[in-house]
């Protein structure tokens, strides 16, 4: 009898369903993920929001915005289809900041916003003066222009690795940021120096002045009032005695060929077009070289910072950084 109770008992448990957890327990669960999901999602978000605010609204000052944005190569600007990134554009800054440690720059007139948006403003002329390049086909690049510093190909700049070394700066950025943007300005000059279409407006002027001189106007006073060149305009052009090696080769040949009185037709030198005229001419005491006295009129050509000015307004640019 009680082997058969038992068994019985047995079997209303086996038979018996198990409780169910109780639905309520369930949904807390759900609820305290969902939560905590929540929570940590808007820590996510707060730290990019201070991240990205820092990086964009001047925070960029502090070691712990520099760091990462650095390791992620953050933008600072889009210039084009150039985009400017952060390493680039901090370690300039560091520069300035080696000069003023230095004495080299003066800490009581040196803002760090105001050298951060010049820093920015530099890379920013600078990718314009890269663009400009490439629809002129110029197809030189930095480790040329560091080719030909090593071999004594760029007059005047003679570095050694230490000198980058103390400003944080390799030899290789230097160049791009600093001497690359400089000789591509100077390669896109020699080609549209001579571009008379580039050069129409420039022609346009200098035919006219070059007209109304020949037909007796007042050299003296047309150079006062169209010539370009700060030196001699105030002077009516007044040149001085120069014997020959002195000009550039185009204006010397022109102005030794002249007859005393005599005007030139237009010159053109890699500073624009000239009208010479000849004053006089003498035979040095000292040298026993033949010297003339000359006046001109210049008006300069069409170079290409202006041109660039004038891309840089059509282009789009997208300054991420500024104050």
């Amino acid at each position: 009898m009680e082997i058969e109770m038992e068994k019985e008992k047995v079997q209303e448990k086996i038979e018996k369903p198990q409780e169910e957890t109780p639905k309520e327990e369930k949904v807390n669960v759900k609820s305290f993920e969902k939560g905590a999901g929540a929570s940590i999602g808007l820590v996510v978000v707060l730290v990019l929001v201070i991240f990205f605010y820092g990086v964009y609204g001047g925070g960029w000052k502090t070691s712990l915005i520099e760091a990462p944005a650095k390791f992620l190569h953050l933008p600072v600007a889009v210039v084009g289809s150039d985009v400017i990134t952060y390493p680039s554009f901090v370690e300039d800054v560091h520069v300035i900041d080696k000069m003023i440690e230095t004495g080299e720059l003066d800490e009581e007139q040196s803002d760090r916003d105001e050298y951060g948006n010049s820093v920015l403003e530099k890379h920013v002329q600078a990718a314009v003066i890269k663009e400009l390049a490439k629809r002129y086909d110029i197809k030189y690049t930095v480790e040329n222009a560091i080719a030909d510093s090593d071999a004594g190909l760029i007059p005047g700049l003679v570095f050694d690795d230490q000198q980058f070394g103390e400003f944080g700066m390799s030899k290789e950025s230097f160049f791009e940021k600093v001497v690359y943007p400089i000789i591509l300005v100077q390669k896109i000059n020699e080609i549209i120096v001579f571009d008379k279409e580039v050069q129409s407006g420039v022609y346009a002027v200098a035919e006219d002045v070059l007209e109304r001189a020949k037909n007796g106007e007042d050299f003296f006073a047309l150079a006062q009032q169209y010539s370009q060149d700060s030196g001699t305009a105030i002077d009516g052009g007044d040149l001085g005695f120069f014997g020959k090696g002195v000009m550039v080769p185009e204006f010397e040949t022109a102005a030794f060929a002249l007859q005393d009185g005599e005007i030139s037709d237009l010159v053109q030198t890699q500073y624009g077009l000239h009208i010479i005229k000849m004053e006089e001419r003498k035979i040095d005491e000292e040298t026993g070289e033949e010297q003339v006295n000359a006046r001109h009129i210049l008006i300069k050509a069409r170079d290409a910072e202006q041109i660039a000015g004038e891309l840089q307004d059509e282009m789009f640019i997208w300054r991420l950084i500024g104050w």
